[in-house]
């Protein structure tokens, strides 16, 4: 997928009103993790901005660049998401 092509997703899912959506789409997009690896994320974590992930017999730290944290972080508080 071209990083015009996963853009296009963001803004199609925001535009439906699935803030959601398009936030694992970009979280996926900037992280490179799973589908499945996406339960990894919990607050706290996100708060860290590291993410640690034991999947699969793997382990592996992913770490949130500061924006994509700082979305997470506003959807979370916006959600009241604790």
């Amino acid at each position: 997928m071209t990083e015009k092509e996963c853009r296009k997703l963001i803004v199609t899912a925001i535009a439906e009103g699935k803030e959601q959506l398009a936030l694992c789409i970009e979280t996926i997009a900037c992280t490179g993790i799973q589908i499945s690896e996406i339960k990894y994320f919990t607050v706290e974590r996100v708060k860290v901005g590291k993410i640690e992930i034991y999947n699969k017999g793997k382990y592996r730290r992913i770490f949130l660049p500061k924006i994509l944290q700082k979305k997470l972080l506003s959807y979370c508080h916006n959600n009241q998401i604790a």
